[in-house]
């Protein structure tokens, strides 16, 4: 039996999701037990820096293929809602917690935050360093489209900080981009990485999408090569994902494009990217993530392998303060309502116990390919193998796990199956929650208890 064909008999189908929520936001509270749970109103006591999430929900357009929380943006509401959010980081910012933190990673994520004018967020960049205190060399990092990343906003930018960013170009095939839909154009992304460079912006980070509805092999290895000349310092490759009750998943339903390759067919796309990258001098640092030496996404190593707070502020942001995970309300009137109300947005949110955040640093460790023994042990005082003995042997066992001095991490095959292995570390409680759950929470709605 081959290998693949072992792991398809383990797991069924390759997990097309990456470990994000941890604990899973399953629980609605009042506002003073928000408040308590965050533990607001206490010092931070954590020797780590924090990271920062910013969601801003707008486009220009949307795409066919997203399931995330998206409005087509109106300038009125852009208005009322950048005040939304001035008055969300404000309150934040006004607390014991808040006031002790240093800010090492800025995201502005989404949405389409590139789709607002470089008045808007540069004032919203400002806003956000007065009211906390940013460390000098904090990552900046905006998300964005090509086709409205302009020269002159990424300028105007540049002058603020911004020295990372990251834009959905998802492929350089004309055909694909037409059946995707994509707003902006093959050119629009050449374009958008020489004003980058032009701008002293270094960073620069996109993603690529894999087994594509008629994708072929070649069309995957020219996507990755047309990468590696264009001298991109970070590539996130991306396995398609048919979500139900999307555009494409109707045309696909429909017969009018084709649907997408099995599970083998995601493995061979998977690790022509791999081999291609790794031989192109990229260090792969997590399941998905490809990046020069020294161009890693800090935010992702502060959320994922340092276990640090995150404050997500916005419709739909995610966070975890103080072992409190939580998401914002997704409804753009009702978020907008409860924050000039002088209330924390917060739709759904689960504290964790200390063995919670166990399994939260494995499986979000995993996803980032190991997890340290040395700050295991210095964060829960125990070793990996005695919290999770028998999780840990199986994997081993499967071919899935190494065990060594420095730490668990992921083998080859591992790393392939890398959303499937992380989530073995899944407490029994959020075991069940699978991707129609996932969707819920991208788009800020309450997620039930499936128990």
């Amino acid at each position: 039996m081959s290998r693949a064909k072992q792991y398809v008999e383990l797991f069924k189908e390759r997990d097309s999701i990456c470990v994000s929520h941890y604990p899973v936001p399953i629980s609605q509270h009042t506002e003073s037990e928000v408040w308590s749970l965050m533990e607001l109103e206490q010092v931070n006591t954590k020797d780590t820096p924090t990271a920062l999430y910013l969601h801003i929900p707008f486009c220009d357009a949307t795409c066919s293929f997203c399931p995330f929380n998206r409005y087509l943006k109106k300038q009125e509401q852009v208005d009322d809602y950048l005040a939304a959010v001035r008055k969300e980081i404000d309150r934040y910012a006004g607390t014991p917690f808040g006031s002790s933190i240093t800010v090492s990673s800025i995201n502005l994520g989404g949405g389409t935050p590139s789709c607002l004018s470089s008045e808007e967020l540069t004032g919203i960049l400002q806003h956000m360093k007065q009211a906390f205190h940013v460390a000098e060399d904090a990552m900046i990092f905006i998300e964005g489209n090509p086709r409205n990343f302009t020269a002159d906003k990424l300028e105007d930018l540049a002058l603020q900080g911004l020295n990372r960013i990251s834009v959905g170009v998802q492929t350089f095939q004309e055909e694909l981009a037409g059946l995707l839909g994509l707003y902006h154009s093959v050119d629009d992304s050449f374009e958008l990485v020489k004003n980058a460079r032009s701008c002293g912006i270094d960073n620069i980070g996109i993603d690529l999408m894999y087994n594509l509805p008629g994708q072929t092999l070649d069309q995957w290895r020219a996507d990755i090569l047309t990468s590696i000349e264009q001298e991109i310092d970070h590539i996130c490759v991306i396995s398609f994902c048919v979500v139900p009750h999307t555009q494409i998943a109707s045309r696909i339903a429909e017969g009018k494009i084709p649907g997408i390759g099995d599970v083998y067919r995601e493995i061979e796309l998977y690790t022509i990217a791999k081999e291609m990258l790794l031989e192109a001098g990229y260090l792969q640092y997590s399941v998905i993530d490809f990046a020069k030496p020294g161009k890693t996404d800090r935010h992702a190593t502060l959320y994922f392998s340092e276990q640090s707070h995150m404050i997500g502020i916005g419709a739909a942001a995610f966070g975890i303060i103080n072992g409190y995970m939580y998401v914002n309300s997704g409804n753009l009137n009702e978020y907008m309502s409860r924050v000039q109300d002088g209330l924390l947005p917060v739709n759904c949110g689960e504290k964790a116990d200390e063995l919670e955040l166990a399994h939260g640093a494995m499986a979000k460790g995993l996803r980032m390919l190991s997890v340290s023994r040395a700050d295991f042990v210095r964060m829960f005082r125990q070793e990996p193998e005695e919290l999770f003995p028998d999780t840990i042997e199986r994997l081993v066992q499967d071919g899935l796990l190494i065990q060594d001095a420095e730490g668990i991490r992921l083998t080859d095959d591992g790393i392939i199956w890398g959303n499937n292995v992380s989530k073995q570390f899944f407490s029994s409680k959020y075991a069940d929650y699978g991707l129609q759950h996932r969707m819920k929470l991208a788009k800020g709605r309450p997620v039930q208890s499936v128990k």
